[in-house]
């Protein structure tokens, strides 16, 4: 049986999501009855907030939220504690944290089964057989190693999802590893992890060299394939091109040099003033 309603906070830069959404949509419609979905991005300067509403024009979105990128420029390149190597963990959560009021003013009205979590830039994949009951207090995650919760996509019970986006305000330091520190985060919260039926990969620009369209669903053999070329960026394909090839491939395809180069002067070369 599906689950009855669930919710789909997307957050992120918006990335390769032309590209995921539709793998996204089949893959969440095909697990729960309903389907409420919520998006929280960066209010980057060329972003496409109409299309981006098209996107939801036959779903049930029940808001698209915008963050000032002030705040992911404070994350990612401000002074310590927050800034420099800190933004993995601070930007996303601080994303989901943001679509929480929206969240809960809705659930005066409805309640959800399980809040799913995840990147723009990323599909999930049913890896193991699916499940409807979860368990309270519970993460589900991807990692078999359930000493790292990775924020690529994750799931949990209404109210511990309220939690889990609590954690920006948890330390960090330039030592942590994201991963182990989200886990640590559950452990100090008394929420438990446990490994969940959706797997999760991002995709990266260059799958449109190999894919030029989204694969809905995904088999077994793509679903390999392209977790063997993505990964983190020094691994992937995408990470051992040039810059160069990079934002040829990005211009190729309409991609925001924003959701990939937060650097200033890497812009302003490549024709933005601001």
């Amino acid at each position: 049986m599906k689950f009855k309603r669930i919710a789909v906070l997307i957050r992120g830069h918006k990335r390769t999501w032309d590209w995921c959404k539709h793998n996204i949509f089949h893959v969440y419609e095909n697990i729960a009855e309903q389907v409420e979905w919520y998006f929280v991005t960066w209010q980057t300067p060329d972003l496409n907030l109409i299309q981006l509403k098209q996107d939801f024009r036959t779903k049930n979105l029940i808001d698209i939220i915008t963050v000032p990128t002030s705040w992911y420029n404070y994350f990612n390149v401000g002074p310590p504690p927050h800034g420099q190597d800190s933004g993995p963990w601070y930007s996303p959560a601080w994303l989901s944290y943001n679509a929480l009021p929206s969240k809960k003013l809705r659930q005066q009205h409805v309640n959800y089964d399980a809040v799913f979590d995840q990147r723009p830039d990323a599909i999930p994949y049913i890896s193991t057989p699916y499940f409807k009951d979860i368990d309270a207090t519970t993460l589900y995650s991807t990692a078999e190693n359930l000493s790292e919760v990775n924020d690529i996509g994750f799931m949990s019970d209404s109210r511990t999802y309220d939690i889990l986006a609590s954690r920006f305000a948890y330390p960090f330091a330039k030592d942590h590893k994201p991963e182990t520190l989200f886990a640590e985060f559950c452990q100090s919260s008394d929420i438990n992890i446990k490994l969940g039926f959706l797997d999760y990969v991002v995709i990266r620009p260059d799958i449109f060299k190999h894919y030029p369209e989204s694969f809905i669903p995904a088999s077994n053999t793509q679903w390999e394939d392209i977790k063997n070329m993505s990964g983190p960026d020094i691994q992937s394909t995408w990470g051992n091109l040039s810059r160069a090839e990079q934002i040829a491939i990005m211009h190729e395809h309409n991609i925001s040099l924003w959701d990939y180069y937060q650097k200033d002067d890497i812009r302003k070369q490549n024709g933005f003033q601001t």
